[in-house]
């Protein structure tokens, strides 16, 4: 007979698997995606409000899509600091394009002194 306490069962790595799939899925979808979001989305980005994110939607626009989250230094107002905070939050291929209840009910925090 196996001891259970030393052997874990298969069931058991799967589960922890499964669960370890299911948040790091999560923490992706959270993320937004700088090229199709809508302004709501992107002013869930600390640091990111109305002003910005209708910059972000024009050059965007003009642009045809962000090929790196550096073309973001183009906006007026984001510099490295705000840059920083929008790689933290944003994507350029998966996340999402408009925010869930949940999103809306949980915004994260901008970080002390994180301006320009």
């Amino acid at each position: 007979m196996v001891n259970n306490a030393r052997h874990p069962s298969v069931l058991g790595c799967i589960l922890v698997f499964v669960l370890m799939t299911l948040f790091s899925s999560a923490a992706l979808a959270e993320k937004i995606n700088l090229n199709s979001a809508d302004a709501e989305a992107l002013e869930y980005i600390p640091g990111i409000g109305p002003a910005k994110s209708k910059e972000i939607i024009a050059l965007r626009s003009e642009s045809n899509g962000f090929k790196s989250v550096e073309d973001l230094l183009a906006v007026p107002g984001i510099g490295e600091k705000t840059l920083q905070v929008i790689k933290q939050h944003g994507v350029l291929n998966g996340g999402v394009s408009t925010l869930t209840e949940e999103m809306r009910q949980n915004p994260p925090q901008a970080p002390s002194g994180s301006s320009g």
